[in-house]
C-alpha cells in the first residue's frame, strides 16, 4: 500500500493534501470516522447493556443463535478497532482512550451479567455454550486474528463496510 503516493504537480515543491492519492484520503477518512465512533457515550453504554442482556439470557438458555445476535448488537468493535489503530499509528492518546472504553465496558459487562445470573436458577451457569466460550485454543486465536484483519480491512474500504456485522 502507497500511503504517500504524490501526484505529478506539485505546489512548489511543498506538501498539500491535495497532491496525496485518493487511496491514502480515503484511509485518512476511514481512521477519523473510526476515531470518532470510538468515543463512549450514553447511545454506546445503552447498546452495550442491551447486548450484554441479550448474550446474558442466551447463555442461560443455552442458545447459540440469541449469544450471536447479542453479539452483533454490541458496539465494542469500534474500540476495538481503534485501540489497534491507536498501536499502529504511535498515538498513546487514542490507545489509552480505547483502551479505558474496553476496560469500563468489560468491568460494566461482567457485573450486569453476573446480576442477572445470580437471580437465576444457579444450575444454569455451566451448560455447553459457557463451557465452549471459556475454551481456548491455537484456533481460536487465528479466528479472532482473522476477525480483526477483516474488520480492519472492510472498515479501510467503504464498499465493505456493510460486511462489518459479520466480523462478530
Amino acid at each position: 500500500m502507497k500511503f504517500f503516493r504524490f501526484r505529478k504537480k506539485r505546489d512548489n515543491g511543498r506538501f498539500s493534501w491535495k497532491n496525496l492519492s485518493p487511496e491514502f484520503r480515503q484511509k485518512k477518512k476511514a481512521a477519523e470516522i473510526l476515531i470518532a465512533d470510538s468515543r463512549d457515550s450514553a447511545d454506546y453504554y445503552v447498546m452495550l447493556i442491551i447486548a450484554t442482556l441479550i448474550i446474558t439470557f442466551g447463555l442461560v438458555e443455552n442458545n447459540a443463535a440469541v449469544i450471536i445476535g447479542g453479539m452483533l448488537v454490541a458496539p465494542v468493535l469500534f474500540p476495538i478497532l481503534a485501540l489497534g489503530l491507536g498501536a499502529a499509528s504511535m498515538r498513546p492518546s487514542l490507545f489509552i482512550r480505547s483502551l479505558r472504553v474496553l476496560i469500563a465496558s468489560v468491568v460494566l459487562i461482567l457485573t450486569l451479567s453476573s446480576a442477572v445470573a445470580y437471580f437465576m436458577d444457579p444450575g444454569t451457569f455451566v451448560n455447553t455454550q459457557v463451557e465452549l466460550r471459556l475454551s481456548f485454543s491455537i484456533l481460536s486465536v487465528g479466528v479472532a486474528f482473522l476477525a480483526g484483519f477483516a474488520g480492519g480491512y472492510a472498515w479501510v474500504r467503504e464498499s465493505l463496510r456493510a460486511n462489518l456485522p459479520g466480523v462478530a
